[in-house]
């Protein structure tokens, strides 16, 4: 099993075979706590309109997200983990809009070369790398989404650290989890989630497989995401 590192969103365009999109800090972890909390399937959309139209024509759906690092006045809940964990969710579907997380799925998605797309964090990374060992497949590319910010793309600590620890754990070795989320915690996505406030997100997002089981995937070429 070949298995690469591609990081952002040109990253996201150019994966091949199993995909693993990594976004600690917050979109994978809230989407596996979406499905944790019983969710049917979640909806990722690029913008706030399009968010706000699929609600207008499906209003029993719920809409979850972040612009900026904070929910919009009109949504549900912002794209947190904590706050999902707050909610029952059970048989409901759910739109998903985040500044890096849903761009970065639905361009992996609509790749040719991309057979499925996993969503990966810490909170089952053992989860996706049993997965993945079970198939298995001949090429796996774990994709290190990074932030978006004014237009660009960088690199986040937290999703390559995430990235090599999931390729670690396929190549049967194990990491020192305790040094890795001691080197997060420095890092500028802990900052940010302590200057906003979100402090039990950031407790939450580096719980490692605290949701055992829990895959969320997209097959080729889908529109949204299941278990």
């Amino acid at each position: 099993m070949k298995i690469i590192i591609k990081r952002g969103i040109h990253g996201a365009r150019h994966a091949r075979g199993l995909g693993i999109l990594i976004d600690v800090f917050r979109g994978s972890s809230t989407i596996t706590s979406i499905f944790a909390k019983g969710a049917q399937y979640v909806v990722p959309v690029v913008s706030l309109n399009k968010a706000r139209k699929l609600r207008k024509s499906n209003p029993d759906y719920l809409l979850v997200g972040e612009i900026r690092g904070r929910a919009p006045r009109d949504f549900d809940c912002g794209n947190s983990p904590f706050e999902i964990s707050l909610l029952n969710l059970k048989g409901k579907n759910v739109i998903f809009r985040s500044s890096a997380a849903s761009k970065g799925m639905l361009e992996a998605s609509s790749r040719a070369d991309i057979s499925e797309l996993l969503i990966g964090s810490f909170v089952n990374a053992r989860s996706i790398a049993s997965y993945v060992k079970e198939k298995p497949p001949k090429e796996v590319t774990l994709i290190a989404l990074g932030t978006l910010g004014f237009g660009r793309w960088r690199k986040a600590i937290e999703d390559e650290l995430c990235a090599n620890y999931i390729k670690k754990f396929l190549g049967e070795r194990e990491a020192d989890f305790s040094k890795i989320k001691s080197k997060i915690l420095k890092g500028e996505g802990a900052a940010r989630l302590l200057k906003l406030g979100q402090v039990k997100d950031l407790e939450i997002c580096l719980k490692l497989d605290l949701f055992d089981g829990i895959v969320p995937r997209m097959q080729k070429t889908e529109t949204r995401i299941h278990t």
